[in-house]
Order: C-alpha cells, then structure tokens, then sequence
C-alpha cells in the first residue's frame, strides 16, 4: 500500500459503519434507476438490501450510535428498486 492510500487517525467503528450505510443507500438509488436494464436493478437491488440490513444489524450492538438514516433509506430504496426490476423483468420475458 502506498502513503497516500493510508488515512491518518485511522476511521473509528462508527465510522466505518456509516460508509456501509452509505453504500447501501447508493446502490438503493442506482437499483431504482436502473430497473429496466435487464437483470441490473435487480443486482444493485439486493446489494443494497443485503448493505443495509448489515448495517443496522451493525448499529443495533452500538448503544451509542445515532438514527441510521442512511442504511434505512439504502434498504427502502434496495426494495423499491427490486419490486420494479422483478416486475419488469417478469413484464418484458413473455415477450422475448
């Protein structure tokens, strides 16, 4: 690893959780606007989905973490994104 790859403090377990919920939520939002790509929304979909119960389940063993806004909003989203990626998929197959 090179120096400049290399953060300095180093992030706490706080922190680290906060990016999975980060990451969550993006591949929430991709999952959404993607549905139509064929199999793709349903890919992010579940990332997102798998991210976001991670990470609550993460925060619950935290007594001082704060409102994951971030993972619920990913996993919400990671739903939505799989419900309309499922339904087109299952719409357009009849007709390929």
């Amino acid at each position: 690893m090179s120096a400049s790859s290399l953060q300095w403090p180093p992030p706490t377990p706080a922190q680290r959780t906060a990016r999975w919920g980060e990451r969550s939520e993006m591949l929430g939002a991709l999952s959404v606007l993607v549905f139509w790509a064929f199999g793709v929304g349903i890919v992010l979909g579940a990332g997102a989905i798998v991210m976001g119960v991670f990470t609550l389940r993460r925060l619950g063993r935290d007594p001082s973490s704060t409102l994951p806004g971030d993972a619920v909003v990913g996993l919400i989203t990671g739903i939505i994104g799989l419900a309309l990626s499922a339904s087109f998929f299952v719409g357009i197959l009849p007709h390929l």
